[in-house]
């Protein structure tokens, strides 16, 4: 029980930072837009927002290799046997993304009023950043995890059925959840960095802008969540059913627990942007993400092992065996 609910922790909070850490480099882009515009506290909250999305995406990395760690068995370590070259570009894009992150933060600080060409070639870099993690991780970990309980119909190696998988109902529909659950989570930081930039001129709109774009990704996650349900296994649906009851009571509070947090954002939709709706919206996002970890914790199937079939190949230039059978004489 304390395994699991420490397991539990660590993956909700990895997701709650690598959330922020994905998308919010490209809410970076719409402050740079607004602070061209002459909105002074848009430039402030997006250097915190982009500070805030670099150290996250260090912070995350640490429950995510805990995570490893306390998951590691010989499903896991079939499956990334199986995906070498992915896993090994996943390394170099995490260090790449970093880096465009790190350089944006550092160009952001030191020249906060640039020309526009300027500004447009160093926007490049939180949307480089942001395209990347969005794209590479979120396929690469939904891969893992399927080929880890062996949910996958592919034989021997996935990297060359990589977009073959991302087009199935399955590994689409968790990638569709995460990108929009981090748009709802970069949304709130957006709307956090604002509320620390008040009381300066042009705040509250971003605190709103915030506050509206979260609500909007989070009533999508709606029927994206309805269609990643559609695709689960049969044993998961028996466990949502009545199957295991803990996995049940957290899907059904996580459910309660989305309207409460639908209410708080259009509470920030609609100008509310006071301390206490911010912060409130915020706790209301933690526990949703940390319902519905638990949920997608006892939901999933376990891992099984993983059998390779050994295909016996031919030699070229040989002939296969024959067998010769004399003839009986017949008896006269």
């Amino acid at each position: 029980m304390l395994r699991e609910f420490t397991l539990q922790l660590l993956l909700s909070g990895h997701l709650m930072c690598m959330n922020i850490a994905a998308a919010g480099p490209w809410l970076c882009i719409l402050c740079e837009w607004q602070e061209a515009r002459g909105n002074q506290a848009a430039g402030k909250a997006g250097r915190h927002l982009a500070m805030l999305a670099c150290t996250l995406l260090v912070v995350g990395i640490l429950p995510g290799l805990a995570l490893g760690w306390m998951l590691w068995d010989r499903g896991l370590s079939a499956a990334l046997a199986r995906v070498p070259s992915r896993f090994t570009f996943a390394l170099w894009e995490l260090l790449f993304s970093a880096l465009l992150m790190g350089g944006h933060v550092v160009w952001w600080r030191r020249n906060p009023v640039p020309t526009r060409r300027v500004r447009r070639l160093r926007s490049l870099l939180p949307f480089l950043a942001g395209g990347n993690s969005l794209y590479h991780f979120p396929l690469l970990l939904v891969i893992l995890a399927q080929a880890s309980r062996g949910q996958l119909q592919y034989i021997g190696m996935l990297d060359p059925h990589f977009r073959e998988l991302l087009l199935q109902g399955a590994v689409a529909s968790r990638i569709g959840h995460f990108v929009l659950a981090a748009i709802a989570a970069s949304g709130l930081a957006y709307a956090w960095c604002g509320l620390r930039c008040q009381p300066t001129p042009g705040a509250s709109q971003l605190v709103t802008i915030g506050g509206r774009l979260a609500l909007i990704a989070t009533l999508l996650q709606v029927p994206v969540g309805i269609w990643l349900l559609f695709v689960l296994p049969h044993n998961s649906w028996d466990r949502l059913t009545g199957g295991d009851l803990a996995g049940s009571l957290f899907l059904w509070i996580s459910l309660l627990a989305s309207v409460w947090l639908l209410h708080t954002l259009t509470a920030l939709a609609l100008r509310d942007t006071s301390r206490k709706a911010v912060h409130t919206a915020m706790w209301a996002m933690a526990i949703v993400i940390l319902l519905m970890t638990g949920a997608l914790r006892r939901m999933s199937p376990s891992r099984e092992p993983i059998v390779f079939r050994q295909h016996h190949l031919q030699r070229p230039f040989t002939e296969p065996p024959v067998t010769y059978i004399a003839a009986r004489p017949s008896g006269r």
